[in-house]
C-alpha cells in the first residue's frame, strides 16, 4: 500500500473536513477545504493594485490632456501679459530716473517686478514645452512594468486560492485524518493520508 500525504502550499484553518478514515475516494475528490479569508483578501488587494498600476501606465502613455495643455498655453498669455506691462513700467520709471523725477528705491522696485515677471513667464514657457513634450519614455517603461509586475502578483495570488482546496491526487482509501475542524495547519503538513491500493 502506497501512502499519500495530502497538504496545502499554505497554512490555514481546516473549515471542512470531507472524508473520514477508511473512507474510499476518487481521483479529484474535495478532501477538505482550508479557510481563504486572507488569501481571497490577497487577491483582490491585489487585483486592485494591478488596475491602478494599469491605469498608470495607461495615463503616462496618453500624455498630458488637451485642457491640461491649454490651461499652461492660458497661463503663459497671462505671464506674458504682465511681463509686458512690468517692461513698459520698467521703461517709464527709468526715463523718469533719468530726469531726477522718480528715486533710485522706485527704478528698484520697478526691476525688482521686471524680474519677476520675466520669471513667471520663463517658468510658464518651461510649463508648456514640458506638457507638448508629453511624458518621458523611462517613466513609460517603469510604469508598464510596475503594471506588468502587479499583473504577475495577482497571478500569483490566484495560484494560492486552490492550494487551499485539498482534492485526492489518486483513488485510494483514506487512513488517517491528521486535523480536525478549526485546526490551524501549518504550511506542507499532511492534512489526509492516503492509501494507494
Amino acid at each position: 500500500l502506497d501512502e499519500v500525504d495530502v497538504a496545502s502550499l499554505i497554512g490555514g484553518r481546516v473549515v471542512a473536513l470531507r472524508v473520514d478514515e477508511g473512507d474510499t475516494v476518487r481521483a479529484g475528490d474535495t478532501l477538505a477545504v482550508l479557510d481563504q479569508g486572507e488569501v481571497v483578501a490577497g487577491l483582490d488587494a491585489r487585483r486592485a493594485e494591478a488596475q491602478r498600476a494599469l491605469a498608470q501606465w495607461r495615463d503616462l502613455e496618453a500624455g498630458p490632456r488637451t485642457q491640461e495643455v491649454q490651461g499652461a498655453e492660458a497661463e503663459l498669455e497671462a505671464a506674458t501679459a504682465q511681463w509686458k506691462l512690468a517692461q513698459a513700467e520698467l521703461e517709464r520709471i527709468q526715463v523718469l530716473h533719468d530726469h531726477h523725477v522718480v528715486s533710485a528705491s522706485d527704478l528698484d522696485r520697478a526691476r525688482t517686478a521686471h524680474d519677476a515677471a520675466a520669471a513667471r513667464r520663463e517658468a510658464a514657457t518651461r510649463q508648456v514645452q514640458l506638457l507638448r513634450a508629453g511624458s518621458r519614455a523611462q517613466q513609460v517603461t517603469a510604469a508598464r512594468s510596475a503594471a506588468l509586475a502587479a499583473e504577475a502578483q495577482l497571478a500569483a495570488a490566484r495560484s494560492r486560492a486552490p492550494a487551499l482546496v485539498l482534492t485526492a491526487p489518486a483513488a485510494g482509501v483514506v487512513l488517517l485524518r491528521e486535523f480536525e475542524p478549526g485546526e490551524i495547519v501549518p504550511a506542507g503538513v499532511p492534512v489526509v493520508t492516503l492509501g494507494d491500493p
